[in-house]
Order: structure tokens, then sequence, then C-alpha cells
């Protein structure tokens, strides 16, 4: 963690990160030139599964990937509403509540099998999808 030795005045410049330093969208597009060219033959790909391609790109090459370590640190498994099946959209019991969830389980599912399925076989990383 970092601690402050010091007072900090109200927006000030505490850290900067680099943005080649950063995994994000935006960042994915400028560095992986054939992830944006395949993603762009099958209609384009929101910002957050072009990263998730990028991702698992990255983690493909496994220790010559810049980005090893941090993909090293990241959860296997986690949990998001995207990911819900059915009985625990039950237990949102709210009616609104599970209406979204629902929503958001069909947009993924719609975005995978239209899009991001044919730009990983094009990659050749199929086997993740």
């Amino acid at each position: 963690g970092i601690e402050a030795t010091r007072g900090i005045p109200r927006d000030a410049l505490v850290m900067a990160v680099p943005s080649r330093l950063l995994m994000s969208a935006t960042g994915s597009a400028r560095r992986d030139r054939e992830l944006v060219r395949v993603a762009r033959r099958h209609g384009g790909l929101d910002d957050a599964n072009m990263l998730a391609v990028h991702l698992m790109r990255e983690r493909n090459k496994g220790k010559a990937s810049f980005w090893h370590k941090y993909i090293q640190a990241l959860p296997t498994t986690y949990t998001n509403l995207h990911q819900f099946n059915e009985e625990n959209i039950l237990e949102l019991q709210d009616s609104f509540a599970m209406a979204k969830a629902r929503q958001a389980v069909r947009s993924l599912h719609t975005d995978f099998d239209t899009k991001v399925v044919h730009v990983l076989r094009d990659l050749a990383i199929a086997g993740d999808a």
C-alpha cells in the first residue's frame, strides 16, 4: 500500500501511471492491431469484449506476455450479474432487478455468439471460447 508522510493538498497529483502500463480496451486496440482488424471484420467489439479477448490472447502467451505477472495475480473465478443462472436471478426477489439480470445475461450470450466466438476462432484461440 501507499502511505502519505505529509499532508496532501486537495486536487494534488499523488501518482501518475503511464498509459502503456494500463490494460484497457483503448490500450488493447493501440497495441494489438490484429485484434482490431479481426474484430472489425465481425462488426467490432464493445470495450468489455475487446479487453476480454485481449486478456485471453495475453494469457495464451504465458511468460512471454508483458502482462504475465499481472494475469497470474487475477482471480480464476468470480461472479457478476452477467454470469447469473436462473436460480441466482430468482434470489434477487425484485421483478425489476430480475428483468435487468435476465437482460444482461441475454446480452452477454448474444454478443458472445454473434461476435466474440468468431473473433476468437479467427485469432486461433477458440479453445478459450
